[in-house]
This record gives structure tokens, C-alpha cells and sequence, in this order.
């Protein structure tokens, strides 16, 4: 498995109404875009409100940067942010809850291609907090590969309360009363802490979760401000972690004694008066106006933009209208066409959206990466409900597309995940290591793991073994995981027979076991055991032509010798694939017909699939070239 390593952390120890906006027609308007080493700033309130928040952020990121060098590398993808001068003028692009607006300072949003940062400049501090929270994980994310949930959001916690203190100073880890209170109130026994993931019910259910947030703040903040003698066990305890210990021997390694003690101490501490915070002061001031460019966009390059903020927060009418409003200003903007191209797919207007995209990617020529990437992406993965009918051609599409992306934007990591992805669909396998490994080292997410892993296994590569093993284990989802068990249990299939000893092995006497037993000789052809069969279940023999994905499920094509089967399925993970071909790695299934139709036994229910299908899906087992049934 590709690993990253948590370098550094000892350095942990020091502590530290669409009315009331402008629109078409507003002339008066001045756009004003700054651009930073890590942030692209937009707003319409002249340069100076701009410059106070790109101080505010870079000097953030500037500090946390002391604490976890690693994070000081470039973003895995653009950050863009949106100033807004009034709440009136923030109103339209706040979060929906519901579909009731949710009235908030400031948000941090992730995207396709990009991450978006809005806040109000009227909110003043209100607005920041939030922000720096999620802008914590995105700096962990894209250092660290594997670190306990309760760090995760407890750092970010302990960093929401940054404060600056005019030009060189600022404090860190100031206390969150709430947290207090409500700790003094109930309590989580740390052992269920320190157990959490991102499927435990505890990080996902609404007051429990609270309370997760607020013990896991109030832990972080005694190891690094409260005990003088655990700050330097904390970063052995996340070493432990990230090499694939099990949490509670990392406990013991790095603690010492047992959770138990640790948590009377930290049940004492939250009952305390006093908390400290660290101050930290810069020498000077923090690259502040250094290589800093301002220019001032057009009006269709900030509806553009606008329009891009409000597809990221799922508004994707709204996205369609200040889309509309830019072309109609500049019928050829690039961005616009490549935002409406988005919509248009999501509602299913298929050739609309292929005429929108391939336009956006010919205007945007070599200044904008976004319409490739979006093209590429519409190729790949599809939009919404609608997915993508994915073949060895466009496959190849979306590489040149991507090569075009990354030439503009190298840091990209999902681009070279995306690649990846196209690689193995395009059957060059080493080209998909080469883009995951690229992927990963930008940003260390198990997805791009799990990527490098199949191109191995494509290539029967059994050393991958372990690294499948930890995503079984570890992996971040329950599909991460799922997969990497499937890939798992085809090395498992293969390694039977294909590790015997081939023709070419033999140089000259028969090969002769250690113990002087005759060696079995390597079977003719591979005799598969099949999936048995449950009541109800039907299962025939016949070519497996192709995958239609219509809004409700998956229709899996089998040409019978009398007929052609039409079988539904809920989705891909609600149908058995079974593969008994040497050359066939699991996973491989995707909508659009087969490169090559193939010879399957195909399992269904005849009764309860919909109308005009034959049944529902159940198994598809891939059968050997050579095998008669």
C-alpha cells in the first residue's frame, strides 16, 4: 500500500434574495479577483476587503504550518473564496438545509475540481471559526494518511478558535466554554472514543454527535496544553496509529497505563477554572502583498464564478441561471458553458450537455482547467442519477482530456485519480499506478489506495496483498472496503493455480517437491466451483453483452440461445460478479456495452423486477474460455 509518514509531530509539543445581488445590467460593479500563493479571493468590494481576509487565511495556514510542516505543500485543488461585503449580498449563496437557508457567517465547501471558502466581511469573527475548522481537515487530509477520527475533529476544534493579534501575533487553542458545559454535563467513556470511525453511530447521530465534538476537542487540547508529560506520547500515539496498529495497543505503546486513567484525567480537567491557550508571535509579517497579483474580472467572469459556487452547494437551478446570465454576456464563456454542461446532464439532457462541454473545453483552450476536467469527469463518472456509459474510447477521451488538465493545474490530485481510473478502463495498468501514486502523494486518500492497488492486481502482482489487507481494515468507506475485499478473494482464486510451475519453468529434470512427493501437474484447464444456487433462483448459460443504467438501477444484458435476457438491479453492489478468467480481475463492470461480450452463467429471479425486464439480477459468474458446461 502506498503509506504516507506523519513527519514531524513532535512538533506538536509546542502547542502549538437573488434581487437584491447584482445581476445583468449592474455596470457599476467592480469585481476585484486576488490571487495568493494558496487562494484565489473574488469579491466586488474593491481590493481592500480582500487583502484583510487572504492576511487572515495565509497567516492561518502560515501557523498551522509550524505544527505539521508537511501541510505547507501546494492544496490538492484550487481554493476559491468568496467575499461577500453585506448579508443581503451573502443571502443567495448561503447552504440550504432542507431547502430552507441555513443563515451562517462564513462555510468551506468541497467540490468537484476545487474547494470554495464564502464568508461575509459584516460577520466579522462569526464568519471564521467554521472555515478554519474544515480548512483543518483539507491541511490533514493532504498530509496525513490515516489519523484517528477524535484527532481529526479535535484538532479542528482546537484550531477554530485562531485569533489574530494585529500583523505578528495570534493565539491558538483559546477555550470553548460550550464544550465545557456540555462535558460537565455527560460524558463518553474514552475507550467508545477512541474507537470511533466515520460509520460509528456516535460521529453520526446529531446530540451524540455533539458531545463526540466536544469531548474530542477537550482531549486534544489537554494532551497539548494541559499535560506537560502527554504531549510528546500524542505524536507516538499518532505514528502508532498511522503504521496500522490497533488503537488500543497504540494506546498502550504511546500512554502507557489504561484508557481508564487517562480518562479521570480528563474528566478532572474539564472540571477545572482555568485553561490555557498559546500565543504565537511571527517576526515578521506573514508574506503578506509578496507575489500577490490583483486584477479585475468581467462581469461574466464573476456570474461565471457565482454560478460555479452555487453548482459546488448543490443549487444547481440557480447555478443555471447566473450560467445563462454570463452567456449572455459572452455567449463563448468558457466556465458558463462548462457549469450549464453540468446542470444540463444532471437533468438528463444528455446531448445538450455534450454540446455545452466540448464547446467550454475549445473556448477555455490552455487558461482554464475546469471545463476539461468537468468533460472528463462527465465521461467517467456521469452527473447526479445519470452515469456514464464508460468505454475503451471514452476512456481514452477522458486521458487526453486530463492531460490537458494537469498541464494547467498539476496539483490537481484528483485529475491524476480520475487518470487512473481511465487507465485501467484503457487497460494500461503501469499508467494507472503512475497516476494513483501520484494522486495519493497529493492528497493521501484511501480511494487513490485502493486505485494503485487494482492496477497491481491487474498486473498479478500477489506483494499487494498487505496493502489490500489494510484497506479491508482500515479503508475509509464501506465501498473502499468491500473492494478491496473482492480483489483480495481474486488473488485468492488465482494464486491456486497460476503459481505453479509453467513450460517455460522447466529447464531439464522434472521439478521435484523438497519432501520427494511427485509434484501435481499443472490441471489442463480450471474447473471452477459455482455459485450454488437458492430457491427461487434461475440460472443460465450465455453471452454477457453490456449494462444499461437507467434513473432506476442497473439492466444487465445476457444473450440467451433463445432469447436476450433483460435482469434489473437495484445497483452494481446488489449483483454477485463472480470471475473464474485469469485475465478478468473483479470490479471491471461498468454501464455501456462489453468491450467483448462474454460467455457467463447468469443467476436470476424471474418475478419482481419492472416492467418490461425479465427478473432481478442476482449473480454474474464470468466463465473460463475453456470450460464446457
Amino acid at each position: 500500500m502506498i503509506t504516507r509518514c506523519l513527519c514531524a509531530l513532535a512538533a506538536l509539543a509546542v502547542g502549538l434574495s437573488p434581487l437584491l445581488e447584482p445581476r445583468l445590467g449592474a455596470d457599476t460593479v467592480k469585481w476585484t479577483r486576488l490571487r495568493t500563493a494558496n487562494f484565489t479571493l473574488i469579491g466586488d468590494q474593491g481590493d481592500k476587503p480582500l487583502r484583510r481576509v487572504a492576511e487572515r487565511m495565509e497567516q492561518f495556514r502560515e501557523v498551522f504550518g509550524r505544527v505539521f510542516p508537511n501541510t505547507k505543500q501546494a492544496p490538492p485543488a484550487p481554493i476559491v473564496v468568496h467575499v461577500f461585503g453585506s448579508e443581503r449580498a451573502y443571502q443567495p449563496f448561503m447552504p440550504l438545509f432542507h431547502g430552507k437557508r441555513v443563515d451562517v457567517g462564513g462555510y468551506f465547501q468541497e467540490a468537484p475540481g476545487a474547494y470554495y471558502i464564502t464568508l461575509n466581511t459584516e460577520a466579522g469573527e462569526r464568519a471564521y471559526p467554521t472555515i478554519f475548522h474544515e480548512y483543518v481537515h483539507l491541511l490533514v487530509g493532504s498530509a496525513l494518511a490515516d489519523v484517528p477520527v477524535w484527532f481529526n475533529e479535535g484538532l479542528a476544534e482546537y484550531y477554530s478558535t485562531y485569533q489574530l493579534y494585529g500583523e505578528r501575533e495570534a493565539s491558538l487553542g483559546r477555550v470553548k466554554e460550550e464544550h465545557v458545559f456540555d462535558l460537565r454535563e455527560r460524558f463518553i467513556p474514552l475507550t467508545e472514543l477512541l474507537a470511533v470511525d466515520y460509520r460509528s453511530p456516535l460521529y453520526n447521530e446529531g446530540e451524540r454527535r455533539g458531545i463526540f465534538y466536544a469531548e474530542s476537542w477537550a482531549l486534544v487540547h489537554y494532551l497539548l496544553l494541559g499535560s506537560p508529560e502527554r504531549k510528546g506520547q500524542l505524536a507516538t500515539y499518532l505514528q502508532q496509529y498511522a503504521d496500522g496498529v490497533a488503537p488500543a495497543a497504540a494506546f498502550r505503546a504511546a500512554f502507557g497505563g489504561s484508557e481508564a486513567d487517562l480518562e479521570k484525567e480528563l474528566r478532572r480537567y474539564v472540571r477545572q477554572s482555568l485553561y490555557q491557550s498559546t500565543r504565537v508571535r511571527f517576526a515578521d509579517k506573514v508574506a503578506i502583498d509578496k507575489d500577490w497579483i490583483v486584477d479585475q474580472p468581467s462581469e461574466a467572469d464573476a456570474q461565471a464564478a457565482l454560478a460555479d459556487l452555487l453548482l459546488a452547494v448543490r443549487r444547481p437551478e440557480e447555478a443555471a441561471a447566473r450560467a445563462e446570465d454570463a452567456l449572455k454576456l459572452a455567449p463563448d464563456h468558457a466556465r458558463a458553458q462548462a457549469v450549464l454542461a453540468r446542470v444540463r446532464a444532471a437533468q438528463g439532457q444528455a446531448d445538450r450537455s455534450a454540446t455545452l462541454i466540448a464547446a467550454a473545453v475549445k473556448a477555455a483552450g490552455r487558461t482554464d482547467y475546469l471545463p476539461a476536467y468537468y468533460h472528463a469527469r462527465l465521461l467517467l463518472r456521469g452527473e447526479g442519477e445519470h452515469t456514464a456509459t464508460i468505454t475503451g474510447a471514452s476512456a481514452r477521451q477522458a486521458l487526453a482530456l486530463l492531460d490537458q488538465v494537469i498541464a494547467l493545474q498539476p496539483s490537481l490530485a484528483d485529475a491524476h485519480g480520475l487518470a487512473a481510473y481511465a487507465a485501467l478502463i484503457a487497460d494500461d495498468p503501469k499508467g494507472a499506478m503512475a497516476h494513483a501514486a501520484t494522486a495519493f502523494t497529493m492528497s493521501p486518500r484511501h480511494e487513490y489506495a485502493l486505485l494503485h492497488a487494482r492496477a497491481r492486481v491487474f498486473q498479478r502482482d500477489q506483494t499487494v496483498r498487505p496493502a489490500l489487507v489494510a484497506l479491508v481494515q482500515r479503508g475509509s468507506s464501506d465501498w473502499i472496503r468491500h473492494e478491496a475485499q473482492e480483489l483480495l478473494d481474486f488473488l485468492t482464486r488465482m494464486e491456486g493455480w497460476a503459481s505453479l510451475p509453467t513450460a517455460a519453468d522447466y529447464t531439464g529434470a522434472p521439478f521435484t517437491p523438497s519432501d520427494g512427493s511427485t509434484a501435481p501437474a499443472r490441471p489442463e484447464r480450471l474447473i471452477p466451483v459455482f455459485r450454488a444456487t437458492a430457491d427461487g433462483e434461475v440460472r443460465e448459460a450465455g453471452l454477457f453483452e453490456g449494462v444499461e443504467c437507467p434513473r432506476n438501477g442497473v439492466i444487465l444484458t445476457v444473450r440467451l440461445p433463445s432469447r436476450v435476457a433483460r435482469v434489473h438491479a437495484r445497483a452494481f453492489d446488489q449483483v454477485e460478479f463472480f470471475s473464474y478468467r485469469s485475465s478478468e480481475p473483479p470490479g471491471q463492470i461498468a454501464c455501456g456495452p462489453r468491450p467483448q461480450p462474454e460467455r457467463v452463467y447468469l443467476t436470476y429471479r424471474a418475478t419482481g423486477g419492472p416492467p418490461g425486464t425479465d427478473g432481478v439480477a442476482v449473480a454474474i459468474e464470468l466463465l473460463p474460455d475453456d470450460y464446457q458446461p
